[in-house]
Formats: C-alpha cells, sequence, structure tokens
C-alpha cells in the first residue's frame, strides 16, 4: 500500500475540471476528518482558495446588463428625436394654441441640444433636467402640443437606463480581486501544502487513518489523471488520424 500521495498535473486541468478535482478534494478530506488528520487549517486554507477559484469561475466577462443598456439607450435616442420633431410639427400646427405651446417647448428643446449624442451618463442626466421642465414648467405646453405620450416613454427610458447602470457597477463591485490563472494557483499551492502533511504524517505516525486517506485520494488523482490521458489521446488521434 503506498503512503504517500501520488503526483498529478493540475496545470493542464480545464478550469472546470480542476475546480471539480479540489472541491471532491476538499469533500473526500472533510469527510474523513480535518481534526483526525491534524490539517484543519491547511484544509481550511484551500477552501478558501477553492472558493475564490469559484468566484472566477462565474465571472462573466460581458455584463449581463451591457447589452440591455444598449438596446434601451437607442429606444430612448429614437424618443427623444420623435419628441424633437413633434415639436417642429406642432410649430405648423392649424390650431394657434397649439402653436403657440410649442415656441415654449422649442426655446426648451433648443436650449438642450441634440442629447443624444451626449455620452450615456451625461445623456441620463441631461435627460432628467429636460424631464423636469417637462413635467415642471412647460408640463400644460406639454399637453396642448400632444407630446406627453413622448415625455412620459422618455423618462420611463431613463429611469431604467440609470437603474440598470446602477446595477452594471454593482456587478463589476461583485468581481473577484484575482484572475482564475492566480486563483488557480494559489488553490494548487495550498493543496500542495495539504497532501505534503498528509505524507509527512503518514511516515511519522503510521496509523491506519492516514493509509486509507491517501488510498483516496490517489484514486480521485487516478480518475482525473485517467480522464486527462484520454483527452490527450483523442486530440493526437485527430492530429494524426489514420488514412
Amino acid at each position: 500500500m503506498s503512503t504517500k500521495t501520488k503526483s498529478i498535473e493540475l496545470v493542464r486541468m480545464t478550469n472546470n475540471a480542476h475546480f471539480q478535482f479540489t472541491k471532491q478534494m476538499i469533500g473526500v478530506l472533510n469527510d474523513i476528518g480535518a481534526e483526525s488528520l491534524k490539517i484543519s487549517a491547511q484544509l481550511d486554507a484551500m477552501a478558501a482558495c477553492h472558493a475564490q477559484e469559484d468566484l472566477c469561475l462565474k465571472v462573466i466577462e460581458k455584463s449581463e446588463q451591457t447589452e440591455k443598456i444598449a438596446a434601451l439607450d437607442k429606444q430612448r435616442d429614437t424618443v427623444f428625436s420623435g419628441m424633437r420633431t413633434t415639436v417642429n410639427v406642432a410649430l405648423k400646427h392649424v390650431d394657434p394654441a397649439v402653436c403657440e405651446a410649442a415656441k415654449g417647448l422649442k426655446i426648451v428643446m433648443d436650449t438642450y441640444g441634440n442629447i443624444a449624442k451626449l455620452p450615456l451618463n451625461e445623456q441620463t442626466s441631461a435627460t432628467y433636467n429636460l424631464l423636469q421642465e417637462l413635467n415642471g414648467k412647460y408640463a400644460e405646453n406639454s399637453t396642448v402640443a400632444g407630446l406627453n405620450i413622448w415625455r412620459d416613454q422618455l423618462e420611463t427610458l431613463n429611469n431604467t437606463l440609470d437603474q440598470l447602470m446602477m446595477a452594471r457597477i454593482d456587478e463589476r463591485m461583485e468581481k473577484p480581486t484575482v484572475t482564475m490563472r492566480e486563483a488557480r494557483t494559489q488553490t494548487d499551492s495550498a493543496y500542495r501544502t495539504l497532501a505534503e502533511r498528509i505524507n509527512a504524517f503518514a511516515v511519522l505516525d503510521q496509523e491506519p487513518l492516514y493509509e486509507e486517506t491517501i488510498r483516496k485520494i490517489n484514486l480521485l488523482i487516478t480518475q482525473y489523471a485517467d480522464a486527462m490521458a484520454q483527452k490527450k489521446g483523442r486530440k493526437k488521434e485527430k492530429t494524426n488520424p489514420i488514412v
């Protein structure tokens, strides 16, 4: 019976395989008993590294909110353009009251200019201020000129965009502070420290518990080593096809 854990090329594993190997290794050692094996501190350290690796694995580099923001921003630009057109058309309305209301709105629209050309955050701020004018001092003008439907839609889109941009910031705050490569390196180091300690106690104490532990660890290592060997073999077959 081997009294030493087998070696395994952790660097050759895919991210998912590496994560699963580490998870199962932690599970095996927890089932046997970290205190009984005198590895509580080392197993805790490895579990912490594994948790960081888990975060890295879950990271979606492209924010879930980015595509939504781009689509809504385009809709907002379209609505704003429609609003400007509505005011210009109202200036030529047959009803003098509508024309008069449109004149006031024209002043406001010209003051803010084409805010659709502004950067995203600046556009959101400028739109908010424009809407305050249309909901306040020029609320009656908006009603008379038939601008309310455009104003309300613009407000809905602007508020939604503001919320999504904040959500994107929250997403970025949740991202791990290390890369997957760094996380895996830390996990590998923690595993090696753990394995060395188990091997050392197996020689010093020569208790059956360590023999059982090493046997289980080696079975797990063999399982993953075989899987990597099979994968390597399949790649070799594809590279050198039989003709």
